[in-house]
């Protein structure tokens, strides 16, 4: 508040009243609109206002305040601290038996599935979901390193991988495709991209397992333009290692998929209706 009392909005002399006019507007917290002929020292002003003010960290999700997040910012929070725990991931694919029923539900239910909305009903606990992963587990392995962007999609060993782990978790009774899907990402990130709400009507899909394999068909095209024209650049490296990078995400120990990108651009501009792509989206 001192820094606005005390400024006198150098750039300019004169225009005493409408300095006061914009120091009352940013102490209050209002919108002010400035008019006047050419030359009187509008946009002068608007830059003093700009320089007056302190600097702030946005989030480079959407832009919001990071000591006021959003909600689409405190769940990506809770994404990158579930992924970064790279043990607890590897052994939830790889041998889902050895996890604790308490951590699987503070990790996986509670600390990611329950911050996205999804309820299950009180008589079916995190136990049984967990118990359904451990029967997936065939399937999940003969998913092991298959990638989303460079994956055959018509091919039917990799279908029926893919129609178990989903036709066995959709039997869940209350177990949303939202929540289904990120259960699924969780167990392969760099194959499934999530599916909110927003993008299943977007994309007039009906929730079943043909609708989550028709949504993975349309995210792997999207992945493999983003591929294709990242190479075109001369870019190094991968297009998720160069987003995850220039995003910060390396910094917290979270490598983010391409899969995972292309459901957040689905995410932001379907569910929240925003009308050009967020920054993260790379220049291609």
């Amino acid at each position: 508040m001192k820094y606005i009392l005390n400024s006198r909005f150098e750039d300019i002399i004169g225009q005493d009243t409408v300095k006061l006019e914009l120091k009352s507007a940013l102490l209050s917290q209002r919108h002010v609109l400035i008019t006047g002929a050419p030359g009187v020292g509008k946009t002068t002003l608007a830059r003093n206002v700009a320089k007056i003010l302190p600097e702030i960290e946005v989030s480079q999700l959407c832009h919001c305040r990071k000591e006021q997040p959003c909600h689409l910012c405190k769940h990506d929070k809770k994404y990158v601290k579930l992924f970064r725990d790279t043990t607890f991931i590897t052994q939830l694919r790889q041998s889902p038996e050895d996890i604790k029923y308490g951590e699987f539900e503070e990790k996986v239910i509670s600390g990611f599935i329950s911050s996205i909305g999804l309820r299950l009903p009180p008589t079916r606990k995190s136990t049984n979901i967990l118990s359904e992963i451990i029967e997936l587990k065939p399937f999940v392995t003969g998913l092991q390193d298959i990638s989303l962007h460079d994956c055959d999609l018509s091919d039917e060993k990799l279908l029926a991988n893919i129609r178990g782990i989903y036709d066995r978790l959709h039997s869940i009774h209350g177990f949303w495709i939202t929540g289904i899907s990120k259960i699924t990402h969780i167990l392969n990130d760099s194959l499934f991209a999530a599916l909110n709400l927003g993008t299943l009507s977007h994309f007039g899909l009906i929730g079943d397992t043909d609708s989550f394999i028709n949504w993975l068909k349309i995210a792997q095209e999207n992945a493999q333009e983003a591929t294709e024209d990242f190479f075109e650049m001369g870019l190094e490296g991968s297009p998720e290692s160069y987003l995850s990078e220039k995003l910060g995400y390396t910094t917290y120990g979270c490598n983010k998929s391409i899969a995972r990108f292309i459901d957040e651009y689905y995410w932001l501009t379907t569910s929240e209706n925003l009308p050009i792509p967020p920054r993260w989206v790379p220049p291609f």
